[in-house]
């Protein structure tokens, strides 16, 4: 795989792949280290969510050197966390199974329960019990360990 398309598959936003590619490679021939533009380019899309109508474009990000921005310098590991710990909060189970290319295992709410609200709490808990495996399973550590709280 070529250093611009590990670049494109970290990237969250996938437009205009001609003009991100020349960029990339402008960049590259001026010096810049790719494996740094892709490290960059992996925090980035850590600290973006499902909605990219915010995102920039790969070659403006790139253009506008975007992957310099001091935000982007937290540690790979604490952003997937973090990211990961939002997701917990809202049940985010679509988000999840995208970034890692699984899928929570479907589950039905016991016959008995009926009442909307409760199914919905009983969904809920089911999902962040689920994202909360899938982060131990990811960072292999129980996120009690590594955080004192119970949850990621």
């Amino acid at each position: 795989m070529s250093a611009f398309q590990e670049f494109w598959k970290a990237y969250p936003k996938h437009v205009a792949p001609a003009e991100a590619e020349r960029v990339f490679n402008e960049l590259v021939r001026k010096g810049a280290d790719a494996a740094k533009l892709i490290s960059a380019a992996r925090r980035y899309a850590l600290t973006v969510g499902e909605d990219l109508d915010y995102v920039p474009s790969p070659h403006s990000w790139l253009k506008q050197g975007r992957y310099d921005d001091a935000d982007l310098a937290v540690d790979e590991h604490a952003a997937q966390v973090n990211w990961l710990r939002q997701q917990y909060k809202t049940a985010n189970v679509k988000a999840v199974e995208n970034r890692y290319h699984i899928s929570m295992p479907k589950a039905y709410p016991p016959d008995d329960m009926t009442d909307p609200d409760a199914i919905r709490s009983w969904y809920k808990e089911r999902v962040q019990s689920w994202i909360h495996d899938v982060y131990r399973s990811k960072f292999e550590c129980s996120p009690s360990t590594t955080t004192g709280q119970s949850s990621p």
